[in-house]
């Protein structure tokens, strides 16, 4: 009897000591609904293969929060380093369920947010929003932009929203979780009381995936992935100039240079459309093999990679 109180006891700070410890996680929980005849379990290449989905939904959900792009062919350093930090937590009953805990990492002295009011209070004073919270806030925001698409029969509400929200890829990592329509599941958030989240998601409960739903990311993984060009900024050293005329006349006339430019891990070399005064620009620069960057919409179409409506054209100072 006395052992049982102590193992009870044991146990229970354990637990204690465990809940302590996610107080600085955000806790995403995810529970497989049909899992057919295995009620309390999954096939362990079926567990596998969802595990991985949810690992690519953070790997792409970081990448976004670095650069906010419709669609990636890998991902970022970033969202690796993002990945490797994520846990996976305990199952919980109710079909299979799951949990992702993902830390907010907190610096030891914490910039506070203080809003412009007159009189605050001590839930004003909230530390700001780590890099690892916002991550977590962009897959519930993507939730709840399927959750409004379904609402609105209009797949434009996850595509205009990838700013915020899902990209092409985080998509995909969610149509694998439901196994090509062989599963619905549902998706829940505990939030760590440590830092308050967005407005915006602020009111998320739950969502439950199902086929129409997975229809829905069907159609908005491919319009992201042949989005129209997209705001952007490039570094990098000048290739090429190309001008088929005298590229210093006041002319409009065709001025291109090619820039190599690191995205997404790997070089690419992206083609830039140039007025006089940034054909100049890229001109000095190559001449004197300094670094350029360019702000613009950047896209890529077939194997090319392009900016046009080029806004700023400057040599990179380091």
């Amino acid at each position: 009897f006395i052992c049982n109180n102590i193992m009870l006891l044991l146990t229970n700070c354990h637990l204690l000591t465990m809940e302590i410890s996610l107080i600085n996680h955000d806790i995403l929980r995810v529970r497989v609904l049909n899992p057919g005849e295995f009620h309390f379990s999954l096939p362990l290449d079926v567990a596998a293969s969802g595990i991985q989905a949810l690992e690519k939904l953070f790997l792409y959900a970081a990448s976004s929060e670095v650069k906010a792009r419709p669609s990636f062919e890998r991902p970022l350093l970033k969202g690796f380093q993002h990945a490797q930090q994520c846990q996976f937590g305990h199952t919980f009953e109710g079909s299979f369920g799951f949990t992702i805990n993902t830390p907010i990492n907190l610096p030891e002295n914490p910039q506070l947010s203080l809003p412009d009011q007159p009189h605050l209070t001590n839930d004003d004073l909230t530390p700001e929003k780590t890099f690892e919270r916002k991550v977590t806030e962009r897959i519930i925001q993507g939730l709840i932009d399927i959750d409004k698409a379904l609402e609105t029969r209009d797949v434009y509400a996850i595509v205009d929203n990838f700013e915020y929200g899902l990209n092409s890829k985080m998509c995909t990592s969610l149509i694998d979780l439901s196994a090509e329509k062989s599963k619905e599941v549902e998706f829940a958030i505990e939030w760590s009381p440590k830092i308050k989240p967005s407005i915006q998601v602020l009111a998320f409960s739950r969502i439950i995936l199902d086929n129409i739903a997975v229809d829905v990311l069907k159609d908005a993984a491919k319009k992201l992935t042949d989005i129209a060009p997209f705001d952007d900024t490039i570094i990098g050293s000048i290739v090429t100039l190309h001008s088929n005329e005298f590229p210093f006349s006041d002319e409009d006339i065709p001025r291109t240079a090619i820039i190599k430019h690191e995205i997404e891990n790997r070089i690419i070399q992206v083609k830039l459309e140039l007025d006089k005064k940034g054909y100049e620009t890229v001109y000095k620069a190559h001449g004197k093999g300094e670094t350029v960057k360019a702000t613009g919409k950047l896209y890529k179409k077939g194997n090319t990679w392009r900016m046009v409506d080029i806004t700023n054209v400057d040599i990179f100072d380091h």
